[in-house]
């Protein structure tokens, strides 16, 4: 889990391949409408690939991202605005295999000009997060992963480098079957994983420290074994939101979107180079 872009994640970074898009002549733009959100395409290289996302309501532009590309047509950077207001730039570098190696979150919060710095190992995984303030480390997130470059543990630390939360994965062979997260040293929340027969996740149950049930969430699968859909539910059993996940024709999920009430409230675009960009709605 991510800060900011959440955590609020992560967040890691953006939409390049989208399904279902016309397209024009090579070098030419084309444009489609999808959620409530305004997209422009060139056609570069051999995809086409996003150059602005707005986000448009009431009639009026509200958001806008600006994509560039490297000249091997990797992500280069996102500029994203407010109206005429620039609100933060995300910037992209890769390994020599050309897998993502670091990304940087450039925003500015209570006056000060803030940075976040994400690194990715050579499985091209996340391996850390750092979050500063100006020049000053205010803290963190770090990844361990195990032979099979399965995350077991990630831990959260402060300005000083102290551990100030953890959460541990616990697994039976392969499978993740639980984990468990810390905060100061004391339990604070768990949750336990099911499978199906095919041994694909079917549903993930979160507790708190009591063991009193939080939350639910239900795994769908299509014929062809891809994750379609993941219903969430709420301690009395209550459908409350839903996240539909969405396949180019290639079969690469280029876009997951979160939904309450039937409305979309916010998406994970991604890139096949491993790379994630939250937006909302």
């Amino acid at each position: 889990m991510i800060k900011k872009t959440a955590f609020i994640s992560v967040l890691l970074l953006l939409c390049v391949l989208l399904a279902g898009c016309g397209s024009k002549a090579d070098g030419e733009t084309a444009e489609t409408y999808a959620d409530g959100v305004h997209y422009e395409y060139s056609k570069g290289g051999n995809s086409r690939r996003i150059t602005s996302r707005g986000v448009w309501k009431d009639g009026e532009l509200t958001e806008n991202c600006v994509y560039d590309y490297w000249e091997t047509g990797k992500l280069k950077s996102i500029t994203n605005y407010s109206g005429d207001t620039k609100t933060e730039e995300w910037y992209y570098s890769y390994a020599e295999n050309g897998t993502l190696f670091r990304m940087i979150r450039i925003f500015t919060e209570d006056g000060q000009e803030c940075r976040d710095d994400y690194t990715y190992n050579e499985n091209g995984r996340i391996d850390s997060v750092k979050y500063y303030s100006k020049d000053t480390e205010i803290g963190g997130i770090r990844y361990t992963y195990n032979e099979n470059a399965v995350e077991t543990k990630e831990e959260q630390y402060d300005r000083n480098g102290d551990v100030i939360a953890y959460t541990e994965y616990e697994f039976d062979g392969e499978n993740v079957i639980g984990a468990k997260s810390y905060q100061y040293g004391s339990l604070s929340s768990y949750w336990e994983y099911s499978y199906n027969d095919g041994g694909k996740l079917s549903e993930v149950r979160f507790y708190n420290y009591k063991g009193e049930l939080n939350a639910k969430e239900e795994h769908i699968y299509d014929a062809s074994g891809r994750q379609t859909k993941v219903n969430s539910y709420d301690s009395d059993g209550k459908l409350y939101g839903y996240t539909e996940s969405l396949y180019d024709d290639n079969g690469f999920n280029y876009r997951d979107i979160y939904y309450e009430n039937g409305k979309p409230k916010y998406c994970w675009d991604y890139t096949e180079d491993g790379a994630a960009v939250y937006s909302e709605y």
